[in-house]
């Protein structure tokens, strides 16, 4: 479930403008990806292998495994990520919930 929310075009540049791409982000995410197992960072299929994809699984992971982020523009991106996945999933849920009413 998680690679499929970090692979949403929400979180990629091209489709979404609010989106802030920092320099400073290939030191400080790599550093992150080292102590977070499970990330799926070799991964070969797009979305997945793309950097904003990396980029947005590494800052649900680090949420929800409650390390603390070290730089103050990765913790807003992560509250962006987090904000977007809250609704994303809503989404996935009513799809699913209208998905089971129209096939009884």
């Amino acid at each position: 479930m998680l690679m499929l929310l970090g692979g949403a075009f929400e979180f990629w540049k091209q489709y979404n403008k609010e989106i802030i791409e920092r320099e400073t982000d290939d030191v400080e995410l790599t550093r992150r990806m080292k102590s977070l197992p499970n990330l799926g960072e070799n991964k070969k299929e797009r979305p997945l292998s793309l950097p904003y994809s990396l980029k947005a699984r590494i800052l649900i992971h680090s949420y929800l495994t409650r390390i603390p982020l070290d730089n103050e523009g990765l913790e807003y991106d992560q509250r962006y990520v987090l904000l977007r996945v809250l609704r994303l999933t809503e989404e996935m849920i009513s799809i699913s919930q209208q998905l089971t009413f129209y096939t009884q």
